[in-house]
Formats: C-alpha cells, sequence, structure tokens
C-alpha cells in the first residue's frame, strides 16, 4: 500500500511538472512591421487571417535570412508577456521567381535615359 501511494505521489508530481510548460504553435503570414534599435531586432508585426500578432524577436532563430516587411513567413512560437509572443523560430518564404526568356526578341533598340553632355565631361576630368 505504501509503495503504490509512493508511486501515485510520484506520477502526480511528474504530470504537474510537464504539463506547466507553454506548448509550441506555428502560424503564417505576412511582415508588416519590424521595430529594430540600431542593430538589434526588438519585434515585429505578423499579418495573418486571425488578426496581427506581435512578436518578440529575443530568442529567435532565423531559417533562410532575415524577414523584412512585406516577407512572407511562418513563426514557430509560445505565449510571451501581456500582448506579445515570444517567437523562436522564423522562416522566411521565398518569393516567385521571375523567369526571363531567352528567346525573346533582342533585335529592338534598348531604351535607356541619356546622361546630359555636362555629366559626361565632368567624369573625364
Amino acid at each position: 500500500m505504501k509503495k503504490s501511494t509512493v508511486i501515485l505521489c510520484a506520477a502526480c508530481v511528474g504530470f504537474v511538472l510537464t504539463s506547466c510548460k507553454p506548448k509550441l504553435k506555428d502560424c503564417k503570414g505576412l511582415v508588416t512591421q519590424v521595430e529594430f534599435n540600431q542593430d538589434t531586432l526588438k519585434s515585429m508585426k505578423v499579418q495573418t487571417a486571425d488578426g496581427e500578432f506581435i512578436f518578440n524577436l529575443k530568442d529567435v532563430r532565423f531559417n533562410e535570412g532575415i524577414m523584412m516587411k512585406n516577407d512572407s513567413v511562418i513563426v514557430n512560437y509560445i505565449q510571451g508577456r501581456h500582448d506579445t509572443l515570444r517567437a523562436l523560430v522564423v522562416t522566411v518564404l521565398p518569393k516567385s521567381a521571375h523567369y526571363i526568356d531567352v528567346k525573346k526578341d533582342t533585335t529592338k533598340e534598348l531604351l535607356t535615359s541619356p546622361l546630359p553632355v555636362d555629366s559626361i565631361m565632368k567624369r573625364k576630368k
């Protein structure tokens, strides 16, 4: 009887300690604002289908580079303090590729902006 009580108490304590950990969540959205101070990223706002979220970037790891405004991202996060969420991993989704047609007609004249004659003379001096 004493042994089963000790095992039951240990199981309850183990359950309580492991169930209090925050659950990892993820969302996909568009970066609408990035807040930084000199060279340190502080936070970012992401617009998703569920609304706009503010993420704290203190402990973040980046995949595929650092996000900028108007980038699509996947954010893995946990609950933070107050209105912010704590981002752990930010994955920047690549933009669609722009393909160039190699068989395009290249006999047409290339339209460029002519430089003024004065600026060409100043460069030669």
